[in-house]
């Protein structure tokens, strides 16, 4: 998995698909949660490639040293939601 250090950003890239394709115009909903437990809320609309892009400043002091885990919801009328997560690592 990556790992990052302070003041790295952190680039979360994603896709939201009903199982073959794009879905452009849909919720993505990004939900953050760092080593120190705080969460992190952000949500964006999918571009007309059905991609979401979110970006977070890592701040040792504020979110901690450890495992991170990034989780995406995806949704939109006449689809059913669905969600993805990833996990990253924060070193220093």
């Amino acid at each position: 998995k990556p790992s990052y250090v302070n003041g790295n950003r952190v680039n979360i890239t994603a896709t939201v698909t009903d199982g073959a394709n794009r879905i452009s115009g849909a919720a993505a909903t990004l939900t953050l949660v760092t080593a120190s437990g705080l969460n992190v809320t952000s949500t964006k609309t999918t571009d007309s490639n059905g991609i979401a892009k979110f970006q977070y400043k890592i701040s040792s002091s504020r979110d901690g040293i450890g495992t991170y885990t990034a989780t995406v919801t995806g949704s939109k009328t006449g689809y059913t939601s669905g969600s993805g997560s990833a996990t990253f690592a924060v070193t220093k």
